[in-house]
């Protein structure tokens, strides 16, 4: 009989240890946020008389440069600045090239310079809880789980742990099209002596013309030259080496990104500005233009680029035409 309650013992035992739930990613991350609140940012904000809150997300808020501008409303666009780390102080990214490059974590491919958030898109939906407790001109701390800050960290590529973000809402737009219009309509008016405007989300002017040469076609297979940059004049891709060069990104180990590029009109595998363009050109002319996110990446970016992100390109068509077999 003992032996039974024994063996009975045993198996009550192994039963409810295997019923054991392992934690979660999410809950370590979790704990090992709220330990590192009460050991070191709570006395750091209390030393400096700032308040500690807490979103109904779970994100630790800290404002710490406040300001009486507009508070924007979850409709409404925020243009931001920027800087990520980890709890323990590795920096992770920001959208300074300046601070990017004193860190050692500068990417010439990233696209720095404020970016553009949706307070309404579910990808930001925990971090925009925080921005709306902040006013235009204003500055806060953010100390969050990973997940929470949605495809804006998955963008920035940042690791599965707590994150530490510094952020200043510098401008409040109803849209983002008033944003980006407003970027590049101010570039047109600056550089552009003869902007042709294909619609308002693309401009661009020639820069050498051949009146003679054959017009681009639809599933034509072109051989260009290219240079993009953000409009903050930041180079994030070129395929020419001189200019490669001249912005001091070249990269002698990759010699294979400096041949003409090739790509089918009309393809979906580049942005859309490139075929748009080029079916305005003739072979042998060259071609500078402004866009917005529209012809470029969208609202959600690419894994370099951000939403909502006018771009700026040169291209020039360097081949004869070869017809796209099947």
């Amino acid at each position: 009989m003992k032996g039974i309650f024994k063996f009975f013992l045993l198996i009550l035992f192994l039963t409810a240890n295997g019923c054991k739930k392992d934690k979660s990613e999410v809950e370590i991350q979790q704990e090992k946020l709220d330990n590192w609140m009460k050991q070191s940012v709570n006395v750091w904000a209390n030393s400096h008389g700032y308040l500690v809150d807490r979103t109904s997300s779970g994100i630790y808020f800290i404002s710490i440069n406040e300001s009486q501008g507009h508070k924007p409303t979850k409709e409404e666009f925020a243009l931001v600045h920027f800087s990520i780390k980890t709890i323990d102080g590795k920096p992770l990214t920001t959208d300074s090239i300046e601070v990017a490059k004193a860190s050692k974590i500068y990417k010439f491919d990233y696209c720095y310079g404020p970016i553009l958030l949706s307070l309404s898109s579910s990808n930001t939906s925990a971090l925009s809880e925080a921005i709306l407790k902040m006013h235009e001109g204003s500055t806060a701390r953010m100390l969050f789980t990973s997940e929470k800050g949605g495809a804006f960290l998955r963008k920035k590529n940042t690791p599965i742990e707590p994150i530490d973000l510094t952020l200043k809402l510098e401008k409040i737009y109803s849209t983002s099209d008033e944003y980006e219009l407003g970027v590049i309509n101010k570039y047109v008016s600056s550089y552009y002596s003869n902007p042709i405007h294909q619609d308002t989300y693309l401009v661009y002017q020639k820069l050498v013309e051949e009146p003679n040469n054959q017009v681009v076609k639809q599933q034509e297979y072109l051989n260009i030259d290219y240079m993009i940059w953000n409009l903050n004049n930041q180079l994030l891709g070129t395929n020419i080496v001189d200019s490669a060069k001249a912005y001091n990104v070249y990269d002698e180990t990759k010699d294979y990104l400096y041949y003409p590029y090739s790509y089918q009109v009309g393809s979906s595998k580049v942005i859309s500005a490139f075929s748009n363009l080029t079916m305005n050109m003739k072979y042998g002319e060259s071609i500078s233009s402004v866009f917005t996110s529209k012809y470029g990446y969208g609202e959600n970016g690419s894994e370099f680029i951000s939403g909502y992100c006018p771009l700026k390109v040169y291209i020039k068509i360097v081949w004869e035409p070869v017809l796209w077999k099947k």
